[in-house]
């Protein structure tokens, strides 16, 4: 690997970020959460035409994820390519209605995807400064081929660009303070400051449980005046006069920083400059979601109250075990002062801090551990980079067989994001992939997996030729939403409970989540089995995905 990557090399993981992004994005997965994303995308749209900007907001709701304006804006420009492509009379599809538009979704999904690889860009151009060239290049390699970050990063929704927003502000408020180098402090760079506000901003943009990393980024301003305090320890006068100078320049980068953040939070949200009283108060309710528990699927049983186990078995399970191996090494590396202490600390401190706060919160899901992910991958860039430099034969680390040698590991870390595609969202630790260990840990499905069945159905409806029998089809599955999965008719949800019921409806779906949180009647497996033919069962990387029954008349 080059000693120091250049712009060229940061473009190529951009590049390759974007490449396997582009594997799972616009592929026809959809989420339960993207339709109503879809739709606001476009309430958002049509605010912004007729200037109506008390309505470009995300929800009129309180309760409802907030403030959401990056995805909003992301939903937008997608609409407005999918706008040129109709009328260029590119594609025959339409963008309404805007919650079941095929075209809005995929076009919404691509865009994400370029956005959250530039993101990556951003975090590899920091980290230079932070962790070293080397270290840089490895982290952004293991951030683009992570599968539960591409899928996130793959779908029109929040939690990708927190996790990557996140820990780009990290590493630009390592830079502003100062602490990017191991030993004393360097000066503040106020520039760094203001990229730090930027880059918070837009993860406050995109959802107000960003907030969670302030105590952390506080810690860090916190030793950046403990590092300044001690370089003066030998300064004459009283500590009240040292203290001041040690936190005078921290203070000055806390203060640009903030109101970076603040002016690009306000920019950016065209409802908050027409009812800014109304959107503060939704923006306070909002935040009460975290302690509105919801229905979860933990440790064999469902629960409203998954406990204190619950993050850091989904990391295990989620991550892959690459990165896990390497943030260990790294931790270890750090205790033992082969990595700079300091760094090391900071970088399980701050998303440390984050995890004890999702912990606390009542309300919880496993994409919430993504920042966790992303820092943990941050650490293992640490330790993949001293290994490099401790371990690998000289004669790898220049020329021709570096290359070969680099190649090689990047291809292999790469090959569960290609081979899962476009189903990354079903990605869980081979390790732990066997005796439906996932299956009986945690709830499985976020919709991912659908549009296999919504394919079958299509198949099979259209087999005859008659476009009329697929219009009329009608599907009982727990998404009801996910219209966009099943091209045949329409859903409706899981309303079977008797052979009447049944037999008003065309096709089951059992899908894993609502089987393990028993929101499935218990009488309806039973009927399946006199009533409906197994038509499919699903597995996606070794996880039982559910399964499609065909009605038909019933035996006795």
């Amino acid at each position: 690997m080059s000693a120091r990557p250049g712009r060229w090399v940061t473009l190529a993981v951009v590049a390759f970020a974007l490449a396997l992004r582009l594997l799972t994005a616009g592929r026809g997965v959809v989420t339960v959460d993207e339709p109503s994303w879809l739709g606001r995308s476009a309430n958002f749209e049509s605010a912004l035409r007729t200037g109506d900007l008390q309505r470009a907001t995300s929800s009129y709701r309180p309760m409802a994820t907030r403030p959401g304006t990056t995805v909003l804006w992301i939903g937008t420009a997608a609409r407005a390519v999918g706008h040129v492509a109709v009328r260029a009379g590119w594609t025959k599809r339409s963008l309404v209605p805007s919650f079941e538009s095929a075209l809005a979704l995929e076009l919404s999904q691509r865009l994400m995807a370029l956005v959250s690889s530039l993101l990556i860009g951003v975090v590899v151009l920091l980290a230079r400064a932070a962790v070293g060239a080397r270290a840089a290049l490895a982290t952004g390699i293991l951030l683009a081929v992570e599968p539960f970050l591409i899928a996130h990063n793959s779908v029109l929704h929040t939690d990708g660009l927190v996790a990557l927003a996140s820990l780009a502000a990290f590493l630009a408020l390592l830079r502003a303070l100062g602490l990017a180098t191991a030993g004393p402090a360097a000066p503040v760079d106020l520039r760094a400051a203001a990229l730090f506000g930027a880059l918070f901003a837009v993860a406050l943009l995109t959802k107000l449980n960003a907030l969670l990393f302030a105590p952390g980024y506080a810690v860090v301003a916190g030793v950046a005046v403990a590092a300044r305090w001690r370089e003066r320890g030998d300064t004459p006068g009283r500590w009240p006069r040292r203290a001041l100078a040690a936190a005078r320049p921290v203070a000055a980068v806390t203060a640009l920083g903030a109101a970076v953040a603040v002016v690009a939070f306000a920019a950016a949200q065209p409802a908050l400059w027409v009812e800014p009283g109304r959107e503060l108060r939704n923006m306070v309710d909002s935040m009460r979601l975290g302690d509105t528990a919801n229905r979860q699927f933990f440790l064999g049983r469902p629960t409203m109250s998954p406990g204190a186990a619950f993050y850091p078995l989904v990391v295990l399970l989620r991550a892959s075990p690459w990165v896990l191996v390497a943030a260990t090494g790294g931790v270890v590396l750090g205790a033992a002062g082969r990595l700079p202490r300091r760094l090391v600390v900071l970088t399980v401190t701050v998303p440390g801090l984050y995890l004890v706060a999702i912990t606390v919160a009542a309300k919880k899901f496993d994409r919430y551990a993504l920042p966790v992910i992303t820092f943990l991958a941050l650490l293992a860039g640490l330790a993949v980079a001293h290994a490099w430099d401790g371990l690998v034969h000289p004669r790898l680390r220049g020329g021709r067989a570096r290359a070969m040698a680099a190649g090689v590991l990047v291809g292999l870390v790469a090959v569960p994001a290609i081979a899962y595609a476009p189903d990354t969202m079903a990605f869980y630790d081979p390790v732990f992939v066997r005796g439906s260990f996932v299956e009986r840990t945690v709830a499985v499905g976020w919709g991912e997996g659908l549009e296999h069945f919504g394919r079958t159905i299509a198949r099979e409806q259209r087999a005859g030729g008659d476009p009329n029998r697929c219009a009329g089809t009608v599907t009982s599955v727990g998404f009801y939403t996910a219209k966009i999965a099943f091209p045949c008719g329409r859903l409706v949800g899981l309303a079977v409970h008797d052979e009447a019921s049944l037999q008003a409806v065309d096709y089951v779906v059992l899908y894993p989540l609502y089987v393990q949180r028993r929101q499935v009647d218990p009488a309806v497996p039973g009927l399946l089995r006199r009533c409906a033919t197994l038509v499919e069962r699903l597995q996606l990387g070794g996880v039982d995905y559910g399964s499609l029954w065909r009605v038909r008349p019933c035996t006795r």
